[in-house]
């Protein structure tokens, strides 16, 4: 029995084109700017040249350190409730009878949503965990949310993707505490929250 979750290759390979996508359009500005360089070869068109070359350059690296992620982790221990995203714990406020949970994910975090728990369920922008007695609802706040309906529900799959950053909030009640706490940092479909 293998030890780890490897991403399915075709969901790989998905995941890699939506990268090649976003990078065309810094591809095209570097082009434009040799285009500049070799057309216009004055010394007055060097410097906005090189000025493009520059902000192409660091445009295409910016997208691809947006899509980084991990090919592979442990399987995690049944029965736990993992965290979805990759990120750090923003806060974790209290009410008169639940908490509220929020992890932040930054641009620079790896891209996937892993499935926290076999029960998850997708339910528009929301993941629905039953846990026990208790249904939990994560709710991701972000415009480049993509999901995975077609793959298994099993803690630590990858289940969907977030390219930039987002958050991640999660309602608990006073009966599920959590040992997380502001500042920690969360490794998606690793770190246990319950």
């Amino acid at each position: 029995m293998p030890n780890f979750i490897y991403i399915d290759i075709h969901l790989l390979n998905r995941i890699k084109k939506l990268q090649y996508k976003a990078q065309i359009p810094a591809l095209a500005l570097l082009v434009l700017s040799f285009l500049l360089s070799f057309f216009f070869a004055t010394f007055n068109m060097r410097y906005p040249s090189l000025i493009l070359s520059i902000i192409s350059l660091t445009w295409f690296m910016y997208v691809s350190a947006c899509f980084r992620m991990r090919q592979k982790l442990p399987i995690p221990e049944p029965g736990q409730v993992l965290s979805p995203i990759t990120g750090k714990v923003k806060s974790l406020k209290r009410s008169s009878d639940q908490y509220q949970l929020r992890l932040v994910k930054s641009f620079l975090d790896v891209v996937e949503i892993r499935c926290p728990h076999e029960s998850a369920e997708w339910e528009g922008n929301a993941l629905r965990v039953v846990f026990g007695e208790t249904s939990l609802v994560f709710r991701f706040d972000t415009d480049n949310l993509i999901r995975f309906p077609e793959q298994e529900m099993q803690p630590g799959n990858v289940i969907g993707m977030i390219s930039g950053s987002a958050v991640c909030s999660l309602n608990l009640s006073q009966s599920l505490m959590t040992a997380l706490k502001p500042g920690d940092i969360c490794d998606g479909g690793q770190t246990q929250i319950i």
